[in-house]
């Protein structure tokens, strides 16, 4: 287990804490000021998570442009949007400054999440609920 958060471009796999998350999409940008990296990782259940870390992110990267700490290709902490199974945003901001243990006990949550949503079973609020309190534990 390690406290880094980190991309493995040849199985294409992103690695936090004790997870292993399959990666379905890469973005890679670096400019003269800013460099940001995004892995996009999709669960057999329909939900997503988009984890991203660089310059200007709510990542231990954030101070990493215009001459300030330098880059982490292996961030502490990075900031993660959660997509329901619709597609769309499920959470209305994104989780600031997740650490890998916190990524992958989320990464955990989200694979066993109900899908759809539409259901008298399912209450978003609370899963709402529960996917906070596991980013912020």
């Amino acid at each position: 287990m390690t406290d880094r958060i980190r991309h493995d471009p040849d199985r294409s796999l992103l690695l936090a804490g004790d997870a292993t998350m399959p990666v379905m999409a890469w973005e890679s940008h670096t400019g003269e000021w800013f460099t940001v990296r995004r892995a996009l990782v999709a669960f057999e259940n329909n939900w997503a998570l988009s984890v991203i870390w660089g310059s200007a992110t709510w990542s231990s990267n954030r101070r990493s442009a215009y001459g300030g700490d330098g880059f982490q290709e292996e961030p502490t902490s990075v900031e993660v949007a959660v997509f329901g199974p619709d597609g769309g945003w499920f959470l209305d901001d994104p989780l600031e400054y997740v650490t890998a243990d916190q990524l992958a006990r989320l990464a955990k949550l989200i694979a066993g999440l109900p899908s759809p949503l539409n259901r008298p079973d399912v209450d978003e609020d609370a899963i709402k609920l529960l996917i906070l309190m596991e980013a912020s534990t």
